[in-house]
């Protein structure tokens, strides 16, 4: 699908973001950096270095995050920060779900978990459980079930020992 980064107008010379690089890579200008970031599902920033290296070529951070991790923009005068408008600053996505910045009419996309049994938009719908709770011979037994009628956790009470067990999904 297509997507759509806007990245701030005015840029920040003399800062980097840190701990949020998903790679750095060279190009022979900040557009082909900014371009990379567009590449990039989950680029939604770049810390751009002004000064060439031996190659000729500038260093190019893509990130994850922008600037609302406040702590992590540090300043260092080889570098210019520049970051998109980012829908996944307010962790839409849920379960663990990844958020992409720039995608569909929302501004976002949710990569729900593999084999998680979640869907949707936001990667909150479609994960049901019911329970069964049987008592027989001074023991009390309890078994969660999903929506395909498979078991995926058991407890089991008896006296005052309590043992559960967790089936992989």
């Amino acid at each position: 699908s297509c997507r759509s980064l806007l990245f701030t107008t005015f840029p920040k010379p003399g800062f980097r973001l840190e701990n949020h690089t998903l790679r750095t890579i060279e190009v022979v200008n900040e557009d082909l950096c900014r371009f990379q970031c567009y590449l990039e599902p989950n680029c939604v920033s770049y810390n751009f270095c002004e000064i060439k290296q031996l190659s000729g070529k500038h260093e190019c951070d893509l990130n994850n995050a922008t600037i609302e991790h406040d702590e992590d923009l540090v300043k260092n005068e080889s570098y210019i920060y520049r970051g998109a408008e980012n829908a996944c600053k307010k962790n839409p996505c849920k379960n663990n779900a990844t958020c992409q910045a720039g995608f569909t009419d929302r501004n976002y996309q949710c990569l729900c978990v593999d084999g998680s049994g979640f869907k949707g938009h936001n990667c909150n719908e479609g994960k049901e459980s019911y329970t069964f709770i049987s008592i027989a011979n001074h023991m009390i037994s309890s078994e969660i079930w999903d929506k395909s009628a498979r078991v995926i956790g058991q407890t089991y009470l008896k006296g005052i020992r309590t043992i559960q067990s967790l089936t992989s999904q």
